[in-house]
C-alpha cells in the first residue's frame, strides 16, 4: 500500500501528527527509533524493535476510540491533498477488479488505519492484509502481528492467497520474500532504479514499470 497507492508511509505520517502531544519520555523514544530506522541495511529483527518502540511511543496514552476517531479524521484530510494518493494506481485496481481479478492490499501499516485510508480514497479491493496493533487497556497497546518481510508473505499464504499465480506491485526490497513466491513483480515508484535488478538477483521475476502520476483528484470525488 505505502509507496504504491500512497506516496509515503501512512503510519509514520500518523505518528508525526502525534509527536507534539506525546509524553516527554515517549517522545524521546519515538525520535530515537525513527532516526535509527532511517539507516539502510538494518536487520529485520532490529527494524521490528525500532518500529515497535516508535509505534508504542506514538500510541501511548491514546484510548482506542480516540485513535479510531483520529484515523478517520486524518485519512479523510490526506486523500484530499494533491500528491498523497496515486489515483492512476487506484483506477488500475478498479479496472482489474471489474475484470474479475482478486485485488489484495498487503501492507505493514496498522490494519484500522489502512482500512480507513482505503475507505476514504474509495480504493477497490477484495482482501486487506495489514499489521495488527491492539489496545490492551486504556492508552496501552501491543503489536500482535507486524506484517513486513517474511511475515507479510506468511500472512498472505495463511489467508489463502495463491502467490504462485499472483502479480505483486511493490516499491521496496523488504517485499522480497513475497516477490520470490509470486509469478511476477512490478516495481513502481522506487527510490532506487536498481531495485528490479536486486530483486531478480535474489530470485524474483521483476521488472520496472513506467512512472505513474500521483495527480488524479477526480477519482476520490
Amino acid at each position: 500500500m505505502d509507496g504504491v497507492i500512497t506516496t509515503g508511509d501512512t503510519f509514520v505520517r500518523y505518528m508525526h501528527t502525534r509527536a507534539p502531544r506525546m509524553r516527554p519520555r515517549a517522545a524521546v523514544r519515538f525520535v530515537r527509533s525513527v532516526h535509527e530506522d532511517r539507516r539502510s541495511g538494518l536487520p529485520l529483527t532490529r527494524r521490528f524493535m525500532l518500529v515497535r518502540a516508535s509505534v508504542l511511543a506514538a500510541l501511548e496514552g491514546v484510548p482506542e476510540q480516540t485513535y479510531l476517531a483520529q484515523v478517520a479524521d486524518l485519512t479523510s484530510q490526506w486523500v484530499k491533498e494533491s500528491g498523497w494518493i496515486r489515483w492512476d494506481v487506484v483506477e488500475e485496481m478498479r479496472e482489474r477488479r471489474s475484470a474479475g481479478m482478486l485485488v489484495v492490499v498487503a501492507t505493514a501499516c496498522e490494519d484500522r488505519l489502512a482500512a480507513a485510508l482505503l475507505e476514504a480514497a474509495k480504493v477497490p479491493y477484495d482482501v486487506l492484509s495489514a499489521s495488527v496493533v491492539d489496545s490492551c487497556g486504556v492508552g496501552k497497546w501491543v503489536i500482535r502481528d507486524y506484517r513486513i518481510g517474511e511475515f507479510k508473505a506468511i500472512a498472505l499464504e495463511r489467508a489463502g492467497i495463491e502467490l504462485a499465480c499472483a502479480v505483486l506491485t511493490t516499491d521496496s526490497l523488504t517485499d522480497l520474500p513475497t516477490a520470490r513466491r509470486c509469478q511476477w513483480t512490478w516495481v513502481v515508484c522506487s527510490p532506487s532504479s536498481r531495485l528490479p535488478n536486486r530483486l531478480r538477483a535474489a530470485g524474483a521475476n521483476a521488472a520496472r514499470r513506467l512512472p505513474m502520476s500521483s495527480n488524479r483528484p477526480t477519482a476520490a470525488e
